[in-house]
């Protein structure tokens, strides 16, 4: 698990969890006067650079185009982070694709198969 912090309007948050894998997941704490897709934006940004500096991942060319966010609840914060904390191990079992498509149908979200890679 890696903690970054993020400058600027960000810091309006308390933690922001980023778990390295294919698929990023990142638990955040998110302040009412920002908007969900500002703060995807600027995430995206900071950490592009960040991890362009760091010269820990070489192959990175940029993050995808689209994003997905599922709001929880706060008392279930630590079994999200015990999920988040497993994704390697999970993963093996049941590919991210097939995971994301089950949890858009099983909370009732409409999508379009051509957007789901």
């Amino acid at each position: 698990m890696t903690f970054i912090n993020i400058p600027g309007e960000l810091s309006k948050i308390r933690t922001v969890s980023f778990i390295g894998s294919m698929v990023t997941k990142i638990l955040s704490d998110l302040h009412p006067s920002l908007a969900l897709a500002d703060y995807v934006k600027d995430i995206k940004i900071s950490t592009s650079v960040w991890i362009k500096n760091s010269g820990k991942f070489p192959n990175f060319d940029g993050w995808a185009e689209g994003y997905a966010t599922f709001t929880v609840s706060h008392n279930d914060r630590n079994r999200i982070i015990e999920y988040i904390k497993g994704q390697k191990e999970h993963h093996k079992t049941e590919v991210f694709k097939d995971e994301y498509k089950r949890l858009l149908e099983e909370y009732g979200i409409e999508f379009d198969e051509k957007y789901i890679q």
